[in-house]
């Protein structure tokens, strides 16, 4: 970097402004306490006071990966998924989860195993459009205090899953 891009870095870490998309809502921070959310515009913005983080609202999607769950009646199934999401309130997000779509990956997948265990094989294989929407309606009651909206869920996936044992009798621990 030559002198002239540090002294316009410089400048521009000094200017009161900041700009908010129109696909984003931000966050105005006083004092470093999260305070409400921004619409999309121009900002005031000085440094450890009033502070503006432009945070990503726009409708956004997670394929999730494949995970193995057994259903009530025992049958071992392979599922995957991807749900889409939007975020209603910037300033709460910011304020109460560190990184949003780990956390929400993680979130979606304890609800998908907890909707496949209260069902048989029988009844989500006749129903999908049901098991999405149960799953949509769980997930919703968990996010919605962060400041969260689940547009939608669609399993992608689902299958029978055959599990293979590789070492001798599933009782016994191997030795080494």
């Amino acid at each position: 970097m030559n002198f002239l891009d540090t002294f316009i870095r410089f400048l521009l870490d000094f200017i009161p402004l900041r700009t908010v998309r129109s696909y984003q809502l931000g966050v105005r921070e006083v004092f470093g306490v999260a305070k409400r959310t921004l619409r999309p515009g121009v900002w005031l913005h000085i440094k450890f006071i009033f502070e503006v983080f432009p945070i990503d609202a726009a409708e956004q999607g997670l394929n999730l990966p494949t995970q193995s769950v057994t259903t009530k009646d025992g049958v071992a199934v392979a599922v995957s998924a991807n749900i889409s999401y939007d975020i209603t309130d910037a300033a709460t997000v910011h304020a109460t989860v560190l990184n949003l779509d780990t956390t929400l990956v993680y979130e979606a997948m304890r609800t998908i195993a907890r909707c496949i265990r209260r069902r048989s094989f029988a009844e989500i294989a006749a129903r999908q459009g049901a098991l999405e929407n149960a799953i949509r309606r769980s997930l919703q009651k968990r996010v919605e205090p962060w400041g969260v909206r689940i547009i939608g869920v669609g399993v992608s996936d689902l299958v029978q899953a055959r599990h293979y044992r590789l070492f001798g009798d599933p009782n016994t621990i191997p030795s080494g």
